[in-house]
């Protein structure tokens, strides 16, 4: 659990940072607001919850592992025992389970101009054990979909009753 607060704190203050501003703003709210409003990159936390949704929706239709492999960005990292590893070459050794791992996000952050997410949320194995996920989202210049490039979850220890 710490190896994820460590992750989310550094990606919310990566993610804060391109929120800052220098000194105060010479241009009104209303030409902000004008300008925000055709902004390709707004940024809108449903786009990630229902990408997010698909993701998982994907695992139990057509296979975890398959869905992992879709749904992810180039360079993609899954966080594994030893650390962050190349997840393609990962993933293109593993075969689909029976039934795929549940999930869904509680909590979404992103970057002000929506390039970047985070999502965090719990899970639910196949055997009945949780725990907490944390995924971070880019967006593709191609399709402009959310892909995920960093993912990392963990079990409860202990386990709930």
């Amino acid at each position: 659990m710490r190896l994820l607060r460590l992750v989310f704190l550094s990606v919310v203050a990566c993610g804060l940072s391109a929120c800052s501003g220098g000194p105060a703003s010479r241009y009104s709210d209303s030409q902000i607001d004008r300008a925000l409003s055709s902004a390709p990159y707004a940024a809108q936390p449903s786009l990630v919850v229902a990408r997010e949704s698909e993701f998982a929706r994907a695992a139990r239709e057509k296979g975890q592992w398959t869905a992992f492999r879709d749904f992810a960005a180039d360079g993609a990292l899954l966080h594994g025992r030893n650390g962050p590893v190349p997840a393609q070459a990962v993933l293109a050794t593993l075969e689909n389970p029976p039934a795929a791992v549940q999930w869904s996000p509680r909590t979404v952050m992103m970057s002000c101009d929506g390039r970047m997410a985070v999502s965090m949320g719990r899970f639910r194995d196949p055997e009945g054990l949780v725990g907490d996920f944390v995924t971070v989202w880019t967006r593709d210049r191609n399709d402009d979909e959310y892909e995920w490039a960093y993912d990392v979850g963990g079990y409860d220890d202990p386990q709930p009753a």
